[in-house]
């Protein structure tokens, strides 16, 4: 870990495994590297000694946001509760590299006063299970602070602690890269409260048989906290990556993939967007605002598999509250929708029939049994520059979690130029074999567009333990393409 963590200082930056920060430099101020010239801390890492993580059923501290994000000099509510009442308190941190701390403490408040809320409210015939709980803690934002990936520890008296995520936009700000967290893909696999609640999987879903025919809900909601700590999947690959892109130097602001689903005209205005890990559920809107993105030139970068896999809508919640229930039948038989193309089905399948491959250039085939080599080929292409790697190496475990493929039955994007990064024999989940490939095609308005096509690449880039220097690289080369910078 030492080793591939070793931080240096170029040219005013922060590097991990000494690739050049370019970016920092090139294009000028960058608050992000100022951000990261803070002391950090490992205080955000729950349970802090002598304190247990809160369980759901227990509900000793448990909260959730009443947004997914928040601007910089607005507010967010945080509604918390505590079991049984007692007084807790809140922690703020900003994630990023921070000298190799990964976090930043910006706010502790005093003991607040803690209540026991009520039970959240269940939908038998969908599996909608949505809290209403009395906000406990507002959070003014303060304008200095940085746009990124944030999360709130509870801890309460008795000493239990739990995680709030939430995302700071800087919706005036010019970073030419755009960061988008996929909490819709969180929430689709929350099954809060864990052993009596549902999600949208029958595998980790409790209770009675919904409309579905199985235990998974066909809607699900934010107003709830997230399962077990609380984190959703923050740590599995958006924490990696950030460490990684800030530790870079990279000039970077951060969003949700429900704000690109609201807010999408804002996606014209950078030089790339980058879909971190695990991003499977999509809103037309967000499908919509990433292909006009592609279309205006602006680059994308998918670093992570099973992509914009299913259609899913953003509904109000009870008390009307805009885009705070994700919705997704996955039957077209079930869901009552009026205008079919907006039928919650996989993208590829009939009535919507818009395979994930047009916008990414091929699409989720399999679950990968424990993981798998990365086969480079075509080592000659641009986006191995630097890498000293050759067509046939093979990178040890890059392949995990799931894989994508090209899929020679669908469509294809339209392209100036297409590339096959990697063809990765790989044993699937069920004892199969199968072929993972990467890709990167040049769209008609110049804009790149690469994909990873594994759930493992982020963790190549920023997780202690997996990092390959090899990896940084080809993501260093891939971003600098699209910021216009050498490779």
């Amino acid at each position: 870990m030492a080793a591939c963590l070793a931080l240096m200082v170029v040219a005013g930056a922060w590097s991990i495994g000494g690739q050049p920060a370019d970016a920092s430099t090139a294009l000028g101020s960058n608050p992000i590297v100022a951000e990261n010239a803070h002391p950090g801390t490992l205080s955000w890492q729950i349970p802090a000694p002598g304190y247990r993580i809160a369980n759901d059923l227990g509900g000793q501290i448990k909260g959730y946001a009443s947004a997914t994000s928040v601007n910089v000099g607005g507010r967010l509510d945080f509604l918390v509760s505590v079991n049984p009442a007692q007084p807790y308190r809140i922690a703020i941190y900003r994630l990023g590299w921070y000298r190799g701390a990964g976090g930043r403490l910006l706010l502790l408040t005093p003991f607040l006063p803690g209540i026991h809320q009520a039970s959240c409210a269940s939908d038998l015939r969908t599996g909608l299970a949505q809290c209403a709980w009395r906000p406990s803690y507002r959070l003014s934002v303060p304008r200095t602070w940085v746009s990124g990936l944030y999360v709130a520890v509870l801890s309460s008296m008795w000493r239990y602690q739990n995680y709030v995520p939430f995302t700071v936009r800087d919706d005036t700000g010019r970073q030419p890269l755009l960061v988008v967290q996929p909490v819709a893909t969180y929430q689709a696999y929350n099954n809060y409260p864990r052993g009596t609640g549902k999600s949208l999987y029958d595998f980790n879903s409790a209770g009675g048989r919904t409309m579905s025919g199985g235990t998974r809900a066909v809607k699900v909601s934010f107003d709830r906290p997230y399962a077990a700590d609380g984190s959703g999947g923050l740590f599995v690959y958006e924490h990696p990556l950030v460490r990684w892109l800030e530790a870079s130097g990279y000039p970077v602001s951060y969003v949700t993939d429900v704000d690109l689903h609201a807010r999408g005209t804002m996606s014209r205005r950078y030089r790339g967007i980058v879909f971190s890990g695990h991003s499977e559920y999509w809103t037309a809107p967000m499908r919509n605002t990433a292909e006009a993105a592609r279309g205006a030139g602006v680059g994308l970068a998918f670093l992570g598999a099973n992509d914009a896999y299913w259609q899913a809508r953003l509904e109000p919640s009870r008390a009307r509250q805009p885009n705070r229930t994700l919705v997704c039948y996955r039957a077209a038989a079930l869901d009552p929708v009026i205008d079919r193309r907006l039928v919650t089905v996989r993208w590829r399948d009939a009535p919507v029939r818009r395979p994930e491959q047009l916008l990414l250039g091929m699409e989720y085939s399999n679950m990968v049994r424990g993981s798998a080599p990365f086969v480079v080929v075509n080592a000659r292409s641009w986006i191995y520059a630097g890498t000293g790697l050759r067509d046939g190496q093979a990178l040890p475990g890059l392949i995990g979690g799931e894989a994508d493929r090209i899929d020679t039955s669908a469509g294809m994007p339209l392209a100036l130029s297409r590339i096959l990064l990697g063809r990765s024999p790989y044993r699937t989940r069920r004892g199969g074999r199968d072929i993972a490939n990467a890709v990167v095609y040049v769209a008609p308005s110049r804009a790149s567009v690469f994909a990873a096509g594994t759930l493992s690449w982020n963790l190549a880039l920023g997780a202690p333990g997996s990092i390959d220097p090899r990896v940084q690289r080809v993501t260093h080369n891939v971003l600098n393409r699209m910021l216009g910078l050498p490779a």
